[in-house]
Parts: structure tokens; sequence; C-alpha cells
């Protein structure tokens, strides 16, 4: 992996001093890949990655308490998680966060439909599907694996396009190639194809090798030699959880292995032999990786349904509310209009016998009118009686 980097990259982004890309982006980190990773077109063709989504406020009622504001909406399914109080199993979804777009960070789904932030000091504990539960064999530290757990995602959230670039990760290169090594040899360590034997054999100092987010506090650890030991190598270090995918990946140390001599001999394997067993091997490989696939799409859309029951199901209880204050409302309108058209009744009444009141006044008007009106004929007639009286009358 130490091949000169090709001319046509020059140019495409800033460089450090060690003549290594400082921003990667799609096709600067394809193009380095093809020429300088061999294991590349095998990884990135054989293995289904498959991301869901989005994973926003309406999918996540809890997201902005649980999940860094900006996290990827579109997350990578990683496999798979048990909860110890229930004993359920749920998907892991992983997620890119930070101010540079360059961390990862895990995720699940509960019963009630929340967000559980995983934290990827615990990754141990993720059961990790194809091609994930490569990155590592059982005798690797969790710091290691971690190390290259986030370059491969990083590296598939900016192949699917939900990354612009990787900035601001020195050692992403060399960590992504080791990366695609372990992937390609299925878990074996990529340098002897076997798997490491338990061993505390001392090895270099992992300082080299840590990338600083991954790094643990230099205080709490022992100083002089045991600062020296390969955390990877510690074997009360926890051990990352893997799951059997056609077949026991790890293969036995021969030298470790006692041999009878009255054992008699194992007729030798020919290259037909093995190579149908390989072929059945991978045949079998596959298949369950696509049932594993499948099993995992159907918990997806499970998740989904049920978010989106616990979505409907919070839109009933308000329309509920709403309806019964709406029912309350109504009972109070007909009241107030019960009530008012009885005060109208009444209203009624009383105009009728206003009316029937003016009426006989107006009746009574005419007949005092009438009255009035012989009552001056009659003293008008006796005043000219009178008269006429006054003027014959003998002076």
């Amino acid at each position: 992996m130490n091949a000169a980097f090709p001319p046509e990259f020059h140019g495409f982004s800033e460089e450090g001093d060690s003549g290594m890309p400082t921003t990667w982006s799609l096709d600067i980190l394809v193009k380095r890949a093809q020429a300088e990773i061999p294991d590349y077109h095998e990884v990135t063709a054989s293995h289904d990655i498959r991301f869901a989504g989005p994973f926003g406020d309406a999918q996540i009622p809890n997201r902005k308490h649980i999940i860094p504001a900006e996290a990827s909406e579109m997350m990578l399914i990683v496999g798979s998680y048990v909860h110890e109080s229930n004993a359920s199993e749920t998907i892991v979804y992983a997620f890119v966060y930070g101010v540079n777009a360059n961390q990862i960070g895990f995720m699940y789904m509960d019963e009630q439909g929340k967000a559980e932030r995983l934290d990827v000091c615990r990754c141990k504990e993720i059961n990790f599907q194809t091609p994930f539960c490569y990155l590592g064999d059982n005798d690797l530290g969790q710091q290691s694996v971690r190390l290259m757990l986030r370059p491969f995602l990083l590296f598939n959230f900016l192949s699917a396009n939900y990354l612009d670039t990787i900035t601001h990760y020195k050692s992403f290169w060399t960590d992504l190639t080791k990366a695609f090594s372990w992937i390609a040899n299925k878990g074996r360590r990529p340098d002897t194809g076997l798997s490491k034997p338990k061993t505390s054999a001392k090895a270099a100092n992992p300082k080299s090798m840590l990338h600083e987010y991954f790094a643990e506090d230099s205080t709490s650890k022992p100083q002089a030699v045991a600062s020296k030991l390969e955390e990877d190598e510690d074997p009360v270090q926890p051990r990352i959880k893997r799951r059997d995918y056609g077949g026991s990946s790890t293969i036995q140390n021969p030298q470790s292995v006692p041999v009878s001599p009255s054992t008699p001999e194992e007729p030798p394997v020919t290259h037909d032999h093995e190579a149908g067993l390989q072929a059945l091997a991978s045949q079998h490989e596959k298949e369950v990786t696509r049932l594993r696939n499948e099993l995992d799409a159907m918990r997806q859309r499970s998740d989904l349904v049920h978010n989106a029951y616990n979505g409907l199901k919070r839109n009933h209880d308000q329309l509920s509310i709403a309806y019964s204050k709406a029912v309350k409302d109504i009972h109070q309108v007909r009241a107030r209009y019960l009530e008012s058209s009885e005060s109208s009744k009444r209203w009624k009444t009383r105009a009728e016998d206003a009316e029937k009141r003016e009426t006989t006044l107006k009746a009574q008007r005419r007949e005092d009118r009438a009255k009035m009106a012989r009552a001056r004929q009659l003293l008008e007639t006796s005043e000219s009686d009178d008269e006429a009286e006054v003027v014959g009358a003998p002076s």
C-alpha cells in the first residue's frame, strides 16, 4: 500500500506534509483506492450495504434529545442489538455527526418508537452483519475495532453521496486500508491469514496506530512499560460480537495443537475438492447473507410501520381531544340557543300583549273622540238656543 500517489490526484484537494490529501472527495478516494488497494473491487462488489431513512423529528420523536442536531438523517444498517431488559432484538443504525461530519454514532429504536444511543465504546454489544463483522477478530481490542469501523462507515456514507467530503481525519487512509484488508480476509488477520491466538506478546506502540478521537486519556493508564503494550493484544480487553456467517472464521494455530504420534495422517485434499468446498462455502455464505439482509429489511419495515403507527396514534389522540372539545362547545351553543328560544317566546308574548293593549287603547281613543264630538255639538246647540231666547225676549 506504499505506492506513489498518482500525479492526476494533485490539484483535487489540499495535501498535508506527508503528501496525503487532507480533504477526501469521492473521486479522489475511488481513484486512489483502485490504484493502491488490491481488495477494493472485491470488497465493494461482494457486499450489500443498505441505508435507511430519513430519520427526522417526525420519525424519531426524541431525536433532538438523543442524536446530535447535525447528524445525518440517512443512516446505515450495521447489525442488531439485544436489549437486556426485554431480550428483544432490534436493528442498529450508524450515523455521521460532528462539526466536520467525520464522527460515527450508533442508535436503535425501542418498542415505543424512541431512539436509544449506543456509545461507540459499546460496539462489542452489537451483532454486526457482513461486512462489518469482519472488522477484527475475537482478540482484537476495542480501540482498533472502532479505528476500522469509523473509516469504513465514513467511506460508505461518502460512496452513497450522503457526505460531500471527509476532512480533519489525518489517519483516514491508513485506517481505511486496514479495514479493507480485514474485510477481504473475512475477519482473519491480513498479515498471516490466521486468527490471532491468545497471547500477551508485546507489539508496537499503539500511539502510532490509534487516532486521537479513539485514544483514551493517557493519565488514566499506567506509566513506563504498561504504556507500550498494545491494547489490541490485551487478554482482558472486551471483545466484539460477530455473527457466524457460513462457518467459523477462526483457524487454530497449528503450533498450539498437540499431535499424537499414533494418529494416522489424513489423506491430502485435492485442489478440485478444495475448490468445490470453497465454492460451496461461498454459495452458502451468500445465501445466509441474503436471508439476513431480507430479515433486516423486514425488521426495518417493521420499525417504520411501528413509527408510523405511533404517529397515527398521536394524531388520533389529538383528534379525540379536539372532538371532545367540539362536542362540548356544541352542547353549550345548543343550551344557549334553547335559552334564547325561550326568551324569544317570552318577548313575543309580551309584544303580542302590547299590540293588543295598543289596539284597545286606539279603540277607546276613537270612542272618546266621538263622545267629545257629540258633546261639542250638544254644547254648540245649547248655546244657539240660549242666544235665540235672548233675542226674542222683550226689552
